[in-house]
């Protein structure tokens, strides 16, 4: 779901071949515009704020359901409680808002693409869709140039003594995971306590079996089979984000 301010409202109403029609779209404080042919919607005052589950479909951004979580006054007054973001912070909301309908749609293009079967398409169609699935989440979501340096502070700490990459490749023992799991629950809660629909358990374990092919049945499963390459992929795109958040 995502929460949208509106701060104006397009009306626009006809006839077709199932009687009349209204549809009303919804345009947001950073120029973003949402559509539907809910008539209710079209009963919004300027000013309100409405959480809606929003369909990307093209280049469109369709309201396929919403919830009114507060109601402006028809008066058009000033709302006294309005918010007071910088223009930096709402760049910041835009770019987490956008990032979560671009990265939910690849995830569950590539979810459907792997579970269903395709016969009679050329597998050649196949590979590209899967490529383009896959890039697509890489452009939503860009590699940092480094490591997390929390984790290279803390391995560093407890052997002072020894480089970082010794410290990974230990030969005397394998470790079991290239991911300090304790950073990756708590970045994991506070991603999701924005109600990022990427990151959910569903959609973010679906994403991790297609990508790094890994068999579990949880995401901190997921994560401790991964290998050195795939914990850094995995582990820049939860810094991108915490980054935005």
């Amino acid at each position: 779901m995502q929460k949208i301010t509106v701060a104006d409202i397009k009306i626009k109403t006809g006839t077709g071949e199932k009687g009349p029609w209204t549809n009303t779209a919804i345009i947001d404080e950073k120029g973003a515009r949402f559509s539907s042919f809910d008539k209710k919607l079209s009963q919004l005052n300027k000013g309100s704020v409405i959480e809606a589950e929003v369909v990307v479909d093209g280049k469109f951004l369709n309201i396929k359901e919403f919830k009114i979580l507060e109601e402006a006054p028809a008066s058009g007054e000033a709302d006294t409680g309005a918010s007071q973001m910088s223009k930096e912070d709402w760049a910041k909301k835009d770019a987490i808002e956008r990032l979560s309908i671009e990265a939910q749609t690849a995830v569950k293009a590539l979810i459907q693409l792997a579970g269903s079967p395709v016969t009679g398409l050329p597998a050649e169609a196949v590979e590209k869709a899967l490529n383009w699935c896959i890039n697509r989440i890489d452009r939503t979501m860009p590699p940092l140039p480094a490591l997390s340096v929390k984790m290279k502070a803390k391995a560093e700490k407890e052997k002072p003594n020894e480089a970082w990459n010794e410290l990974v490749t230990e030969p005397e023992e394998e470790p079991k995971s290239f991911i300090d799991m304790d950073w990756f629950r708590e970045s994991l809660e506070s991603i999701r306590a924005k109600k990022l629909t990427a990151w959910t358990e569903s959609n973010l374990l679906g994403y991790m079996k297609t990508t790094y092919k890994v068999d579990a049945k949880t995401v901190l499963e997921a994560a401790t089979k991964l290998d050195k390459g795939q914990a850094t992929h995995l582990l820049n795109r939860i810094q991108e984000t915490l980054g935005l958040i």
